[in-house]
């Protein structure tokens, strides 16, 4: 069978994805995953086809003038989002709508949602893959209103923001949305349906985070499953830079900073305040995508572009991150503590999970940086025996958990029903 994943997004909502499409691989299927351009090499080294869906836009990764990046949380801010994304989305379509083409089934991330009604004009199973939950519970709000007044009110608003969040997405993307169905040949939906329409679509809703970060509530739907995160392993033959290896042979096991694609427009500014935390600290360092490649650092510091988390967080003794989904799943799977400083969309959500689950200190919002601050977290993660011994323990709990496999065979399975079910109907 053909299964074309789209992912939408950053390196941290493509690579989840390749290793659903790797998992899918192994079980036979012919995989082609859909992503935007500077993903390409990412896709092909894994052996798998990639389909282009354009370049990435820089507007929701960096600030814009003197402004800060936008959280793009609560009303306002996802408000903000879907405006802005709406009008991205139009020039997606048609890449969407050909990376498509031929398929089987459909895989989607969030960003890539009118994937559902591709699938619905076909008639081929749609699957959204997520590791962040969007399906509607009292349990918990939506993750993107996980900050502040919205995390700790009644069980009734927590439940409603879920549909803040899709009335939201409904009203940015509808022009886009009935011109995309039109053009499909599908029957117009009004807009106060279209979220309610997109989810009685889906085939199922796989939830690619562990069980032990992210309790399955009572009144999901069957359709709905938490498979565990999508690990992806170092290429086959991947190595070390030389100088990360030598680095960590040279002394005990340093301390990791970065904070992915989330950079604000100095982040060198960053790369210094987390030099003076971890001088006050008396640690040494890696410091992940901070703008300091090349600068002249003390020797108890090193500054990285790009390296492998799954590889890299076996290595050192605590990581401050930004508190991403596949971030705080590298480290669980780790093992290691964590200082989480979250700046924007789910990231508050996961890192009050990190906090819950024992094994980082209470999240440190990035706007609230400050060397000292962040100098006292690191400490408190070293020095804390029980955040040490959760962390070990929730690595036990995680690596008996196999996300891409398990949503793999559960895709594979709906593949094999329904070819049965095509074979049983032809005469």
């Amino acid at each position: 069978m053909r299964v074309t994943i789209l992912a939408i997004g950053s390196r941290g909502d493509v690579q989840p994805m390749l290793a659903l499409g790797l998992a899918l691989g192994a079980r036979g299927h012919e995989v082609r995953v859909a992503a935007l351009d500077p993903f390409a090499e990412l896709v092909r080294e894994r052996g798998l086809d990639f389909a282009s869906l354009g370049p990435l836009p820089a507007g929701f990764t960096r600030r814009i003038g003197p402004l800060r990046v936008p959280e793009f949380t609560g009303v306002i801010g996802r408000a903000l989002f879907w405006a802005v994304y709406g009008r991205l989305l139009e020039r997606r379509l048609a890449a969407l709508a050909g990376a498509s083409e031929g398929a089987d089934a459909l895989v989607f991330g969030g960003l890539a949602f009118p994937a559902a009604f591709l699938a619905e004009a076909r008639n081929i199973p749609c699957y959204w893959a997520s590791p962040t939950p969007h399906t509607a519970t009292a349990e918990f709000a939506d993750p993107f209103f996980a900050e502040g007044r919205w995390a700790s009110a009644t069980a009734a608003i927590r439940r409603r923001t879920y549909g803040i969040e899709a009335s939201l997405r409904s009203l940015g993307c509808a022009g886009v949305l009935a011109r995309l169905r039109r053009a499909l040949g599908l029957p117009t939906v009004p807009i106060h349906r279209l979220a309610g329409h997109l989810e009685e679509t889906l085939t199922g809703v796989l939830y690619a985070a562990s069980r032990h970060l992210l309790e399955r509530p009572r009144e999901w739907p069957e359709k709905v499953q938490i498979t565990g995160a999508f690990d992806l392993p170092p290429a086959p033959g991947w190595t070390p830079p030389p100088a990360i290896a030598a680095f960590l042979a040279a002394g005990p096991r340093p301390i990791y900073v970065g904070f992915g694609t989330m950079n604000e427009r100095d982040p060198a500014r960053l790369g210094r305040l987390a030099l003076d935390a971890l001088a006050r600290v008396g640690g040494r360092g890696i410091l992940g995508g901070l703008g300091l490649t090349g600068a002249a650092l003390p020797p108890w510091a090193l500054a990285v572009d790009d390296v492998p988390h799954a590889w890299l967080f076996e290595e050192i003794a605590l990581a401050v991150h930004h508190g991403g989904a596949g971030t705080c799943a590298a480290a669980a799977r780790a093992g290691i503590p964590s200082v989480v400083a979250p700046q924007a969309y789910d990231q508050f959500f996961w890192a009050e999970r990190m906090h819950r689950r024992g094994v980082a200190g209470p999240p440190l919002p990035h706007r609230e940086l400050r060397a000292e601050r962040l100098a006292a977290a690191i400490r408190a993660g070293l020095e804390s025996g029980p955040q040490r011994a959760a962390a070990r323990a929730l690595r036990a709990a995680v690596l008996a958990e196999d996300g891409a496999t398990t949503a793999a065979s559960t895709i594979a399975r709906d593949l094999r029903r329904g070819s049965a079910s095509v074979q049983e109907a032809l005469p």
